[in-house]
């Protein structure tokens, strides 16, 4: 705390370095929100309480506070402590148009919030029917599906460098054919049956916290898992994985792997699939983020999979 004209003021996080765990409070913004609801259910009448819910307040930004860790914090924190009556409230009547078709919404003191989904493009209308000085606020989230396929993904690079490649197994312990994905788009077939090995790289240029790495699968190639105590020996990549994961999964569709601390690196990631099912599959881009910082991000380029009959030359 300190003295800003006579009046006590938030000062700022003030701490010696490696003091506070990046694991358990990651951010200013979750340390201030814990110590916020710790003194709120030991001393709700502390005099510092109303300095700290402004701090707290005053951290967030247009866009929240910056994590989905530190929203979720922050939220729980100023729900315990602003319960602010609706009683005093005027009802009001909305109308939202979209493609000439009307919704009717009620706001009052009951319900001051209402909700409304349309699947269009086509732009609409929100109309006040109702009169009245009180304020009505809305708030319009737009989502949608690219036109071109996930197998056009161009890698990007946001914090994390990720690069894949796959490497044809072949018999006889011949070398395996590697095969750089190092453009979107390109198109990789494999008869049914070929076993393939999925590596996929890493580049993380400083230490981070709770890292996510997902390797999406092309729908007809199928995961081979080393792990299980019935995995058939072409399982086993003949690559390694360069630092142990916290958590692995093997999935139907994919295969991810979790850190809580990722330091800085460079990191090699190595498992088998084999093409099971006829057709043409689309490969997605691989990616590599930070579990509560979707800011943070990398993927690799998309691909496109065909597994030809066993028959086919």
């Amino acid at each position: 705390m300190r003295l800003h004209q006579g009046h006590e003021i938030y000062g700022g996080l003030q701490e010696r370095p490696r003091t506070r765990s990046p694991l358990i409070l990651p951010t200013e913004t979750r340390t201030l929100a814990e110590v916020t609801r710790a003194l709120a259910r030991v001393q709700p009448q502390a005099a510092r309480l109303p300095v700290l819910t402004q701090a707290l307040v005053t951290l967030g930004r247009d866009d929240g506070w910056g994590t989905t860790n530190a929203n979720a914090a922050a939220l729980l924190a100023l729900s315990e402590l602003l319960a602010p009556s609706f009683s005093g409230g005027a009802s009001q009547r909305l109308r939202l148009t979209f493609e000439g078709k009307e919704q009717a919404l009620a706001l009052g003191p009951n319900a001051p919030l209402a909700q409304a989904f349309a699947s269009t493009d086509a732009a609409g209308q929100l109309a006040l029917d109702s009169g009245g000085s009180e304020t009505v606020v809305a708030r319009v989230e737009t989502s949608f599906i690219p036109e071109a396929d996930g197998s056009q993904v161009n890698a990007q690079s946001s914090g994390f460098v990720v690069a894949r490649e796959l490497l044809r197994i072949a018999s006889a312990g011949a070398p395996p054919e590697r095969i750089a994905l190092t453009s979107a788009g390109t198109t990789q077939t494999f008869p049914v049956g070929q076993v393939i090995e999925d590596h996929v790289q890493v580049v993380n240029p400083k230490e981070r916290h709770y890292v996510a790495i997902v390797v999406p699968l092309a729908a007809g190639m199928e995961p081979l898992n080393p792990r299980l105590a019935t995995a058939p020996p072409e399982a086993r990549p003949t690559g390694g994985i360069t630092r142990e994961p916290t958590y692995v999964a093997y999935l139907d569709d994919q295969v991810a792997f979790y850190y809580n601390t990722l330091p800085a690196g460079t990191y090699d990631f190595y498992f088998r699939t084999r093409a099971t099912i006829p057709g043409s599959f689309i490969q997605p881009a691989a990616k590599a983020e930070m579990m509560y910082d979707g800011s943070v991000v990398g993927n690799s380029n998309g691909a496109r999979v065909v597994v030809a009959p066993a028959s086919a030359p």
